[in-house]
């Protein structure tokens, strides 16, 4: 948990999203069903934020973006404090592209942001955590499994993998493959972590923080 005097330091994130989300691929490997959002106040009501009163949508020079203000509190449960959950796809192979721009102070250590996956519940569901530090719960592909996340990925061991360290924009994808499990994670067009896990085949797909706050937006 961060010192609660950068709780005074301003953080804004923002993120170009798209997202393609599929319940089964067609033969020609294209997934089924696409899904891409402006953040406008009429597709905000196809997120669900966990504390809604700490999410808000704003608008900049024409561009929807969805407001996390503040971080939430943890829980009996280490996890992820605050998050939106798209309600409109239930996902199993999917790929979600965004590009993001952190523009928390960069001297602080886990500033971060949290693009969650298979989400059945509140204490069940994935996450990756992209964040300017390397350590056994940062920079990682986790899981909450009714219990404290637990990461589901090793320690980076390349310090070229670590990455959101500046103010620039970062290219963000994340895949997943139910029939084998495997679950890919890539900063700047580079491979951060793969994984397999099979232990949640399904779920809905989010956006949020560990323990931070700040913007995300669209852009088509």
């Amino acid at each position: 948990m961060k010192n609660i005097n950068y709780l005074k330091i301003l953080f804004l994130t923002f993120i170009t999203l798209s997202i393609i989300t599929s319940c089964g691929r067609k033969e020609n490997n294209k997934y089924e069903n696409t899904y891409k959002d402006n953040f406008s106040s009429e597709s905000f009501s196809n997120w669900q934020p966990n504390i809604p009163e700490n999410w808000e949508i704003l608008n900049e020079d024409g561009t929807g973006i969805l407001h996390l203000i503040k971080a939430g509190a943890f829980g009996e449960i280490r996890k992820p404090t605050s998050y939106a959950i798209l309600n409109s796809i239930d996902a199993t192979d999917f790929e979600l592209t965004v590009e993001i721009k952190c523009l928390a102070d960069t001297v602080l250590v886990g500033r971060d942001l949290n693009i969650i996956f298979g989400f059945q519940d509140s204490v069940h569901f994935y996450y990756a955590h992209i964040c300017n530090d390397n350590a056994r719960v940062h920079n990682i592909i986790g899981i909450v499994n009714g219990k404290d996340r637990e990461p589901i990925t090793k320690p980076l061991n390349d310090n070229s993998k670590i990455k959101l360290t500046d103010y620039n924009w970062h290219k963000v994808k994340l895949t997943r493959d139910i029939s084998s499990g495997k679950i890919e994670l890539f900063v700047d067009s580079l491979l951060i972590h793969s994984s397999i896990d099979k232990s949640l085949n399904h779920g809905k797909l989010g956006l949020g923080s560990f323990d931070d706050f700040g913007m995300f937006r669209i852009l088509n």
